[in-house]
């Protein structure tokens, strides 16, 4: 291959890097993305009966529904709390630290389960 051939698969990678990154969860599906001190957290759940309430630091912020899992908060600086509540009983936590980067993405698993 030539020099320039070589030159252009590596400004594509870095093209397709560069709007994965910029795209941030709204490609992913699942995490949080921040801009200008607001964020939507976005719940990726193949479970329906998954619902709850979002709480940032014991403040209510939004509620999620079975189908529209998407709710917005703003992004202060202090640490976060983030909690749901499926209809089963079932509790999830996460904990992360502000300030956020614009493109900082925080993946909400079932995997964290608090109280089954």
């Amino acid at each position: 291959m030539s020099k320039k051939c070589i030159l252009i698969v590596i400004l594509i990678a870095l093209l397709l890097v560069f709007l994965i990154t910029v795209s941030g969860c709204d490609f992913l599906g699942f995490g949080v993305r921040v801009s200008t001190g607001i964020g939507k957290l976005f719940f990726d759940s193949t479970d329906p009966l998954v619902y709850g309430e979002v709480y940032v630091d014991s403040i209510h912020i939004g509620y999620l529904k079975p189908f529209d899992r998407i709710s917005t908060f703003v992004a202060l600086d202090f640490d976060h709390e983030v909690w749901i509540r499926s209809s089963y009983g079932a509790e999830y936590r996460w904990k992360f630290r502000a300030p956020f980067t614009a493109s900082q993405i925080i993946p909400l698993t079932l995997d964290a389960i608090i109280r089954p």
